[in-house]
């Protein structure tokens, strides 16, 4: 049957009933039986019209290895310096059931590094019951001289040689000299067939003894086999001049093709059996979904009414809670004011000097007009003070920075929770939508279409949200630049404080330096004034800063995932139009659904009952 092609004809006339029960349209029917199993590349061409009615199709080659099931795959070689192949080669390996590793090279069988890492790969991806080793050519490695086999059987004791040496004294008394030649010959190639026996079988079992320390816990099912193929070879030529050394059971193959048969014959049962519990009854599960979310007669009225009313508002109050302003905590330094407080002394020790000079009035002004421009001091006393200026700047740049950096921390975090938590939003939309989808035909257009503008919007709501990460980065980045570099604290700072050398001016009048000092010292460093000291103002100054560049990038964020929103939404509009109720071609296939799955499902009951599970 199989030899012939009146499998594949089998096949094909099943899978052809099967089409024209679920109403399926002649143009769906194809012929294929015309096409032999000998013709493979006819039968791949062939099968790709079979979709989706077949899930897959394997061509094996040979009258053999089809009927077992049995499919090779040919790998390149070790030490292949073609990166790309080599990949491809292990992605291969993953997917497979059994890996069949081949030696040519059995006298470096435990010497090779590049062989040992191949072996310890595929144990580790497969385990012992599921690599198989192969060392080929012990005619031609393990071979010996004719000297050592005459040492062997004249020192060693044990079976078979001890045999074989009884029955070469017992061929000295016969009498034709041809029949003793002949005879001889034979013992000498029987020694010399043991003598690689028992260097394949020590092979073997220092192989097995080796890769067992990879799971001491597990019994080592490792299959290993030494044999001789062209041995084997020679004795399927009818045409051969003399026996070969090696007898056919010695060259193991037999041995070989009965494992790897028996390998087979239960991964075809485990096949069978997830096909028939798992695979058909979930078609016969998919029938009766059909059946049944289809029974009022219409398609996605009600899908479309849960979307545009009642997930996609959600989704823009979660972009609304994101772009509250309570989202940034409080930039408070407490534990770091007293010592900020400290640094403000050195200006009131300069001020303090300036009441002894003769032109106070005018230094004042000129430190006001100092202020104002970049915070330097430019008059001649003043540049003595520069450096001490400057080292103030430091001082409060090095207070400030870990309180900032907590700040950064903290505003991140919360911009990352809200964000998870929109994000999920859209998760559980997509999940929802998707779900409803799934119960419905798999010929309306409408799934297509709304898997199509999903995929849009997700990458635009992908894209933008990499955009908006990189601006929060830049706004975080350029706020902290602005709050720590010394010459940005210095004219902060300084413009600051021109309010207050203002109102202390107003107030106390020109010439009047100890008030001024003392009106400094309470407005400056210990009351405050029109919001706080030099400290909270400053504090105060920052956040402002950070808030500004803040909400400019939130509502950039938010009107760009908006419009992508409300384009999606406009989108479904259109579809919902046309592609809400079925086609009088899907309400043929569903009445004759109806009429086909108790049918489908009565025969399935029977196939479940006579397939059961394999007993470990």
């Amino acid at each position: 049957m199989i030899s012939n092609g009146n499998l594949l004809r089998a096949c094909i006339d099943a899978i052809e009933k099967r089409i024209s029960s679920l109403g399926a349209s002649k143009s769906r029917t194809l012929s294929y039986l015309q096409v032999d199993d000998d013709n493979i590349n006819k039968v791949r061409s062939v099968a790709d019209g079979l979709a989706p009615f077949v899930d897959y199709l394997v061509v094996k080659t040979g009258a053999a290895l089809l009927r077992a099931g049995l499919t090779f795959i040919d790998l390149p070689g070790l030490r292949d310096i073609n990166q790309d192949r080599i990949s491809r080669v292990n992605a291969a390996r993953r997917l497979v059931d059994v890996e069949l590793i081949i030696c040519d090279r059995p006298e470096r069988g435990l010497e090779d590094a590049d062989l040992d890492a191949l072996i310890r790969q595929s144990i580790r991806a497969h385990g012992f019951e599921n690599t198989v080793i192969v060392y080929n050519k012990v005619d031609t490695v393990f071979m010996s001289g004719v000297q050592d086999a005459n040492d062997k059987l004249q020192y060693c004791s044990q079976e078979p040689y001890t045999t074989i040496r009884a029955r070469m004294t017992e061929a000295d008394s016969m009498k034709d000299a041809r029949a003793k030649r002949d005879y001889l010959t034979y013992l000498q190639g029987l020694t010399l067939n043991t003598m690689i026996r028992e260097q394949a079988d020590n092979l073997r079992k220092h192989v097995v003894e080796r890769y067992s320390e990879l799971d001491p816990d597990t019994p080592n099912k490792l299959a290993v086999f030494a044999i001789s193929a062209a041995q084997y070879l020679e004795w399927q030529n009818p045409s051969r001049l003399r026996a070969p050394v090696m007898s056919v059971a010695d060259t193991r193959i037999p041995d070989l093709k009965r494992y790897l048969l028996s390998l087979t014959g239960k991964r075809n049962y485990d096949h069978l059996w997830n096909h028939v519990q798992i695979v058909m009854a979930e078609i016969a599960d998919s029938g009766t979904r059909i059946l049944e979310n289809f029974g009022d007669g219409k398609g996605y009225s009600a899908f479309y009414e849960q979307l545009s009313c009642d997930r996609i508002p959600i989704l823009l109050t979660d972009l609304a809670q994101l772009a509250n302003t309570r989202l940034l905590p409080s930039f408070r330094v407490w534990p770091y004011q007293s010592d900020a407080e400290q640094q403000l002394e050195s200006i009131k020790r300069v001020i303090t000097g300036w009441q002894y000079t003769n032109n106070g009035p005018l230094l004042v002004a000129s430190f006001n007009k100092a202020l104002r421009e970049n915070g330097f001091i430019v008059n001649s006393r003043a540049q003595a003070l520069q450096g001490l200026r400057l080292n103030w700047n430091r001082t409060l740049q090095e207070c400030m920075e870990p309180a900032f950096k907590a700040f950064v921390k903290s505003t991140s975090t919360r911009f990352a929770r809200g964000w998870k938590q929109m994000s999920s939003r859209i998760d559980d939309c997509m999940n929802e939508v998707f779900a409803s989808l799934e119960k419905t035909s798999d010929q309306t257009p409408f799934k297509a279409s709304f898997h199509r503008e999903w995929r849009k919007l997700e990458h635009a709501v992908f894209t933008r949200n990499g955009s908006f990460e990189f601006q929060l980065h830049r706004v975080v980045r350029a706020t902290q630049r602005f709050a720590t570099t010394e010459e940005d604290v210095g004219c902060l700072v300084a413009s600051l404080m021109v309010p207050i050398y203002l109102k202390v001016s107003k107030e106390t009048g020109t010439g009047k330096y100890s008030r001024q000092a003392e009106a400094l010292d309470r407005l400056v460093v210990t009351e405050g004034w029109d919001g706080g000291t030099i400290v909270d103002r400053y504090e105060d100054a920052v956040v402002a800063e950070l808030e500004r560049r803040l909400k400019q990038v939130v509502h950039w964020f938010l009107d760009e995932l908006k419009a992508e929103m409300l384009n999606f939404v406009l989108a479904m509009e259109e579809l919902a139009v046309d592609d809400q109720q079925l086609s009088e071609g899907q309400r043929q296939a569903r009445e004759k659904l109806r009429v086909a799955l108790p049918v489908y499902e009565e025969r399935l009951t029977r196939l479940r009952e006579a397939v059961p599970k394999l007993e470990e």
